[in-house]
C-alpha cells in the first residue's frame, strides 16, 4: 500500500511570518496535518489558523487532544468539541486523536489513568465516530495494557531506524511518528525541512470522523474551557521552543521522545 507523510503541530509552531510554518513547502512532502486542538480544557490558540492554512495547501486535516489526568473528562470532551466546531472540523476529516502521555509536572501514566482515559476515548468516539490513540509501547505498558486501546487505531511514536516501530500489543499502527534525517541547517526549508520533521507514516487510508459533535444540534455548544495553570507548561514550552530552533518540528517534546523510542 502507498505511504503518506504528515506532521503534528500546535501553537509551539508559529502562525506568523516570517517565522511561521511554511505550508507550501511542507505540502511538497506532507499530505496531512494533525493539529493540537486542546490541552485538557485549554484550547490551543493556534488551532483554527493551523487548520485553515493546512486546508489551503490541500492537506488532509485532523485534530488531537492532549489528555490531562487532573481535569474532569466531561470538561475535556466539551472543550474539544467546541474547538472542533471553531476549526470547521467536519465528517471526512481524520478522526480525533487522544494523546496519552505523562501530564507534565502533574502525574506519570499509570494504571490509575485507565478509567478516565477510556471515558475520554468513549466521549470522542461518541461525538466523532472514531478515535486514534496516540500512545507509545512504553506508556501502553504503564497504563496496564488495557484491551480497549487495541480496539482503536493507533498512532505510535517510536524514534528508530528499524523498518517497523514497536507498537502496543504488536498491533500494526495507523500512524508511525518517527524522525528521519540528518538535519541540514543549510538545506531547503531550513528548520522546517519536511524530511527531518517528526513525521507520521501511514499505510493505507487514515481513519476518518464520521459525524461531528453539535453539527445536528444534538450536542449543546460547550462552554469555554477554563484556562489552565500555565506554570505547568513552562518546562514543556521551553523544550519545544529549543527543539524547533534546532530544526525539529516537535509537538511532542524531545526529552519524552528519548524515553518513547525503546530502540
Amino acid at each position: 500500500m502507498s505511504k503518506s507523510y504528515g506532521i503534528d503541530i500546535s501553537h509551539f509552531q508559529s502562525t506568523k511570518a516570517p517565522g511561521g510554518v511554511p505550508w507550501s513547502l511542507l505540502a511538497q512532502t506532507a499530505r496531512f496535518a494533525i493539529v493540537r486542538a486542546t490541552y485538557g480544557t485549554y484550547r490551543d490558540p493556534s488551532a483554527v489558523e493551523h487548520v485553515r492554512a493546512a486546508r489551503a495547501v490541500g492537506m488532509q486535516v485532523g485534530l488531537y487532544h492532549f489528555f490531562r489526568i487532573g481535569q474532569p473528562v466531561t470538561d475535556q470532551v466539551a472543550a474539544f468539541c467546541g474547538q472542533a466546531l471553531a476549526c470547521g472540523y467536519r465528517a471526512g476529516d481524520i478522526c480525533p486523536a487522544l494523546d496519552i502521555e505523562d501530564d507534565p509536572k502533574v502525574a506519570e501514566v499509570s494504571p490509575s489513568w485507565d478509567t478516565a482515559a477510556r471515558a475520554m476515548t468513549d466521549g470522542l468516539v461518541a461525538n466523532f465516530g472514531d478515535c486514534l490513540i496516540y500512545v507509545t509501547q512504553r506508556d501502553f505498558g504503564r497504563l496496564g495494557k488495557p484491551d480497549w486501546v487495541l480496539d482503536r487505531p493507533l498512532w505510535t511514536a517510536h524514534y528508530t531506524g528499524a523498518p517497523k516501530p514497536a507498537t502496543p500489543g504488536n498491533k500494526p499502527c495507523a500512524i508511525w511518528q518517527h524522525r528521519v534525517g540528518p538535519y541540514q541547517a543549510d538545506g531547503p526549508g531550513g528548520a522546517f525541512q519536511p524530511q527531518v520533521l517528526d513525521q507520521d507514516r501511514a499505510d493505507g487510508p487514515l481513519p476518518l470522523a464520521t459525524r461531528i459533535a453539535g453539527a445536528s444540534g444534538s450536542t449543546p455548544p460547550p462552554p469555554e474551557g477554563a484556562e489552565p495553570d500555565h506554570s505547568l507548561d513552562d518546562l514543556r514550552a521551553a523544550r519545544l521552543a529549543a527543539g524547533l530552533t534546532d530544526g525539529l518540528d516537535l509537538s511532542h517534546d524531545a526529552e519524552s521522545a528519548e524515553g518513547m523510542g525503546l530502540s
